[in-house]
């Protein structure tokens, strides 16, 4: 057979392996499931060696009392996480309105800065006026200073000009020329009601802009100052705000924090009773109290390392007979050891487990036959597809294997939660799905593990038996 072939076939007869693998990882099932019906709070597995002296009565109480206490702990992780999810919503809106509130507060800051530059700015302003309205009043008082001079300018010139005729110098004429026209320039210089009203509407206009913007007390000038006043105790009550809003985040953040501790506690106890009610071996039978109609609280049990031992030992007896003798290609032979070891499994079966029903009792039987015949035709196809050499090899440390991570994985789920990496690894060795046979038949377990071992147990077998068939 050439390497490719043999590579494929071997893949093939893993198959079953693998897909029993991804089920464990998919579905998350976990291997007390075995001894305890899915509906039930899992707890720990039958003891190997009884309750060690404690009466099945107590380890009743202490076991309800593990599953009141775990579904009180379980209300109490319910509630933790709606309150880590209401102060996340309240730590949400505080940062919101924290942001919003700093926004305000430089938003007043500025508007506290522009006001008071608006004020320095009307004083400037007001001073500007003030030389305005000055400015202003010198020039009105100097036009009715020239409006009030005007009769006696014509008076002296007229005087002159008289003068000037009575005498007979020759130069005299020309300047009552000259004088005669001044007169009619002074005379033409008038200004009517409308500009001497607008002349004194200026003044008055400019100083009244002037004391508006100078004088406190008037309307403008201590509107603005109010205003700059107002705009800083607005800025420095919202810095203030601002403050106390940050303390109160602060707060919100410890309340924060504080919950999650709790909410971390609260977990924590959740999984030490869940820990607990694990390490709690169930009760293989408790008689009812007297005067009443309860039936015992199992009625069946087989501690799962006594199930790995019962596969195990018919396992590795038939691993051993194929690596002794080659396997051979005599079916007979091959069935006749099959059939063999399962009946000493099945005697150590009926031994091992207490309070079996006669179903119970033939799936048992069931399960271990087709426990031993994968481990025999199963054997005889590897060294059929590997060699003698190879294949002997392969049976050893693949037997060595197995025993040591499906033990310990059993072992070890047994009293605690074992890691959902560890089962599916285990459950890709064949050892795996006898002992969880075995397992859920001895303590009534769920019929899922059951079903997904006696079809992985039956994919192997047939697949073992086919390679062993065209090997022939």
């Amino acid at each position: 057979m050439s390497p490719l072939r043999t590579f494929l076939v071997s893949l093939a007869l893993a198959l079953p392996l693998i897909g029993g693998a991804i089920y464990v990882a998919a579905s998350g099932s976990d291997v007390s499931q075995t001894w305890n019906n899915s509906s039930d709070t899992a707890s720990g597995a039958p003891a190997a060696g009884g309750t060690g002296g404690i009466p099945p009565e107590s380890l009743v109480g202490a076991r309800r009392a593990a599953g009141e206490a775990g579904t009180q702990s379980g209300f109490l992780v319910t509630g933790t996480g709606e309150l880590v999810a209401g102060v996340d919503k309240l730590t949400g809106s505080a940062n919101d309105m924290t942001g919003a509130t700093k926004e305000l507060a430089n938003g007043t800051q500025q508007l506290a800065d522009g006001m008071t530059q608006i004020q320095a700015g009307t004083g400037q302003l007001g001073s500007a006026a003030s030389q305005v309205a000055d400015g202003v009043d010198q020039a009105v008082e100097q036009v009715q200073g020239v409006i009030a001079l005007q009769p006696q300018l014509l008076a002296a010139i007229d005087d002159a000009d008289r003068k000037l005729a009575a005498n007979p110098a020759p130069d005299a004429a020309d300047a009552r020329k000259q004088l005669a026209g001044f007169r009619s320039q002074v005379a033409g210089f008038k200004l009517g009601g409308g500009t001497v009203d607008q002349l004194a509407q200026l003044r008055s206009g400019s100083r009244d802009i002037a004391n508006q913007l100078t004088q406190p007390g008037s309307q403008y000038h201590d509107a603005i100052y109010t205003a700059t006043d107002g705009s800083k105790q607005l800025s420095s009550r919202m810095q203030e705000y601002a403050t106390g809003v940050d303390a109160a985040l602060a707060s919100v953040g410890e309340l924060h924090n504080g919950v999650q501790r709790i909410d971390g506690m609260a977990k924590t106890t959740q999984d030490k009773t869940t820990a607990m009610q694990r390490a709690l071996p169930a009760v293989t039978q408790v008689q009812p109290a007297e005067n009443t109609d309860s039936e015992p609280e199992k009625t069946s049990s087989l501690p799962p390392m006594y199930a790995f031992l019962i596969a195990a030992l018919v396992s590795a007896a038939g691993v051993a007979y194929v690596w002794s003798t080659g396997g051979g290609r005599n079916w007979l032979n091959l069935l006749g050891v099959s059939g063999g070891l399962a009946l000493v499994g099945s005697v150590l079966f009926a031994l091992l487990a207490n309070g079996l029903g006669v179903g119970s009792a033939l799936l048992g039987v069931l399960t271990l036959c087709a426990t031993a015949g994968v481990s025999v035709f199963g054997s005889s196809a590897l060294l059929s597809l590997l060699g003698e050499r190879w294949g002997r090899i392969a049976l050893a440390v693949g037997s060595i294997a197995q025993v040591g991570v499906v033990g310990w994985v059993w072992k070890t789920s047994a009293a605690a939660e074992t890691a959902s990496w560890a089962q599916a690894i285990s459950a890709l060795m064949p050892l795996h799905y006898p002992t969880s046979a075995l397992t859920t038949i001895g303590n009534a377990g769920s019929g899922s593990a059951l079903a997904v071992a006696l079809i992985v147990m039956l994919l192997l077998g047939v697949g073992g038996g086919v390679v062993m068939r065209r090997s022939v």
